[in-house]
């Protein structure tokens, strides 16, 4: 029973992981050169990532800077942005409240 439990998660893990070229490329060398090689790219670009991240945050930074002027970040535009972001975090991060059932003590 556990045993086809952790089948079905790595199959839905496997299934739901988005494969990009990061990700290709690490298959590529896992089916190639085997589990070593395949866990030494994975962990390359895990390192990798937050520099990608960074780097698109800054160039998404100097095409609003190029786009509305420097500016836009203390206009009201970029505050109503903000709250919005907020507003839709609340609204979508919420929990749905679920009943628990009540003992009775006698």
């Amino acid at each position: 029973m556990i045993e086809v439990l952790l089948k079905g998660v790595g199959v839905g893990v496997a299934v739901a992981a988005p494969v990009g070229p990061i990700g290709l490329l690490c298959i590529k060398r896992t089916l190639a050169d085997g589990k070593a090689s395949g866990m030494a790219s994975g962990l390359g670009a895990s390192v990798d990532m937050p520099t990608y991240r960074s780097n698109g945050a800054r160039n998404i930074y100097v095409a609003n800077m190029m786009l509305w002027g420097p500016g836009f970040f203390t206009s009201s535009a970029f505050m109503m942005a903000l709250v919005a972001e907020q507003v839709l975090k609340t609204m979508f991060a919420t929990e749905i409240p679920i009943a628990s059932p009540q003992l009775e003590t006698t």
